[in-house]
Order: structure tokens, then sequence, then C-alpha cells
């Protein structure tokens, strides 16, 4: 994954989104001098949670919280939006991830990593 200029190349399969998501992600743990190959794989699956949660949460501003429909016997229910509970899903992994690669306050306590020592803002 690693390039002859010696970048850290995003997954073929990644979509256009998950590769800008790769690129900073890669630079922040860059800048904070923790980088390492071995992380690759888990970088890999914290970008694909914040693209899961990015469209997700997409889904919600376009649709709400809230779905509603009518069942058969003409009941209307109201359910919570099976995109905001993807959303949710994906914001606990990424955190996760986040806290595993260095990338929350948290981790730089962990790592001795210093704000003003790197641009990291979580997600």
């Amino acid at each position: 994954m690693k390039t002859n200029e010696g970048n850290y190349e995003a997954p073929m399969y990644f979509n256009e989104a998950q590769k800008e998501i790769w690129q900073e992600t890669i630079r922040q743990i860059e800048e904070a001098g923790i980088l390492k190959e071995g992380n690759l794989r888990t970088i890999e699956i914290y970008c694909i949670q914040v693209s899961i949660f990015r469209e997700a949460m997409s889904q919600v501003n376009k649709d709400g919280v809230i779905n509603k429909y009518t069942s058969q016997n003409k009941i209307t229910n109201i359910v919570k939006s099976p995109a905001l509970a993807v959303a949710e899903k994906a914001s606990e992994q990424m955190l996760k991830y986040a806290n595993s690669l260095g990338l929350t306050p948290a981790a730089w306590k962990r790592l001795d990593i210093k704000k003003e020592d790197a641009n990291l803002d979580g997600f």
C-alpha cells in the first residue's frame, strides 16, 4: 500500500469519499508521528466506518430521525429511522478505532501527544 513516493495509497476498492477520509487520516497520524505500517488495516476499517456514518447521516438529514409507515391494516406506525441506527453503530465503531489510532483526546493523553504537536481532530 506504500507507493514509490513514500505515500500510503488507499485500498483499491475505496470510493472517492473513502479515499479522501484515508488521506486526511493518514496525514493526521503522520503529523502526530505515530503512523505504523501495522496500523493500515485499522485505518482502513476506521475510514469505512466514517464513510458509513456520513452516508447514514446524509440519509437521516434527508428523511428525518423517525419514519412513518402504514401497515396493511391501515395502522400508522412511527419508528426510528434505520439510517439513524446505522449512524449510531458506525459512530461507536469510529470512536473505537479512532481511540486505537490515537485520534482522540483520551488517546493523545495515553500516547503522550500534545495537541499542538499534531493537527488532530478525531473524526
